[in-house]
């Protein structure tokens, strides 16, 4: 009361009007305190927020940014989230590969403009799925190359086959990845092009006891869904086909069919 007779002399208002004031302003903070928090939703519609928030950023970080590690960073936290939704447990195991120690593509620039992710299924107890000599099921490579000498190199103004690094290749054939060794598998690249500037996934597999003479390259792989292309940008517009493809790889490697 002493304060509300302080706020009445200073004011000149009678001291019912001051205390009606500030009985309002408790009931508005108190109904403040006890309302929800206001929701945000994610801002790409088909995805999770923290997933819709990665691919947003990612997008501005490769737009803004020259420092092509900041791309790098920004391109290894989408990878991150994306296979988290599409590959989750327990069905799948992901992990980050060190490239320093086992780089699996010749890139011609820093290592902090490269990073590298695996994927393999897992058994319904969590232990690796291996398929005949021991080699994991799957695998899923996610590959994020951002520097801009091999975003223009002149063998991938149009789509073909790439090689694989030398030392990435063991003396009996099999794509050495970390510490596992693959004879068949899938890789999908985070890349893009300069002209116009803008991200994009490449889509490639290899199978190094395959036919082909250049059985130890990768070769692009061409979805349904992309209609005859091993690319899609990451424009807000191709979002859905996106999402279309990496369902599809998953319900695929789960027994379903493409």
């Amino acid at each position: 009361m002493c304060n509300v007779l302080s706020l009445s002399m200073e004011t000149k208002l009678p001291p019912s009007c001051i205390f009606k004031h500030l009985l309002g302003y408790l009931r508005s903070a108190t109904a403040a305190a006890q309302a929800p928090d206001i929701e945000f939703p994610s801002p790409i519609a088909i995805f999770p927020k923290p997933l819709g928030l990665s691919y947003r950023n990612f997008n501005a970080q490769y737009n803004e940014h020259a420092h092509d590690g900041t791309r790098c960073a920004a391109g290894s936290a989408l990878v991150s989230a994306m296979l988290l939704h599409y590959f989750p447990d327990p069905d799948f195991s992901r992990e980050k590969i060190n490239v320093d120690v086992s780089p699996i593509l010749t890139v011609p620039d820093r290592t902090n403009d490269v990073a590298y992710w695996l994927v393999t299924r897992q058994n319904v107890d969590g232990t690796p799925s291996e398929a005949a000599a021991g080699e994991p099921t799957l695998p899923l490579i996610v590959t994020i190359i951002t520097c801009r000498r091999f975003v223009d190199l002149k063998e991938r103004k149009k789509p073909g086959k790439l090689k694989f690094a030398a030392s990435a290749i063991r003396t009996d054939g099999a794509i050495l990845i970390g510490d596992k060794s693959f004879r068949r598998g899938t890789l999908i690249m985070l890349a893009g092009k300069t002209r116009p500037l803008h991200p994009g996934f490449e889509f490639y597999t290899f199978d190094v006891d395959g036919e082909d003479e250049n059985a130890q390259c990768l070769t692009p792989w061409q979805p349904d869904v992309l209609g005859g292309k091993n690319t899609v940008l990451m424009g807000i517009s191709e979002v859905e086909k996106v999402d279309e493809v990496f369902k599809n790889f998953t319900k695929l490697h789960l027994g379903g069919t493409e």
